[in-house]
């Protein structure tokens, strides 16, 4: 909350980022527990569309104002974008057997364009996670 409350008060990384997503894990953890029981396989195809999740993730966070060209916006982000994945160790014991959850946080940290900083209590480890970017 300190990195995204210095960031709205342009006092750290205004000039490397247009955007900022405080995202709170253990907020959207849901999300993804209702894709995973829901049997429906219309949903099942669609819980492995990106846009989809997102669109779900963003649902979940109430964000007021918020619209579709928003979130579209989030996933064709061309740089310019701070993702702030708040809480890791509230959602690790859940990655190894939901495969959305997987598949979400695999499409964030690999993505080029997003910048991405993941906030944790000690000891919580994820071994696909390990392909660190430093920010200047």
């Amino acid at each position: 909350q300190r990195i995204a409350y210095l960031w709205g008060n342009h006092q750290m990384w205004t000039h490397q980022f247009q955007h900022l997503l405080h995202i709170p894990l253990r907020n959207i953890i849901n999300v993804f527990h209702n894709i995973n029981d829901n049997s429906n396989d219309q949903k099942k195809n669609e819980s492995n569309d990106i846009e989809y999740l997102w669109s779900m993730i963003i649902n979940e966070l109430h964000i007021p104002q918020w619209n579709l060209n928003d979130t579209k916006y989030i996933i064709h982000s061309m740089n310019g974008l701070l993702l702030l994945l708040d809480g890791f160790d509230e959602i690790a014991n859940e990655i190894q057997t939901n495969t959305n959850l997987q598949s979400w946080l695999q499409h964030c940290t690999s993505n080029q364009n997003y910048s991405i900083i993941i906030t944790s209590r000690p000891n919580a480890m994820c071994p696909y996670l390990n392909n660190p970017r430093i920010l200047n």
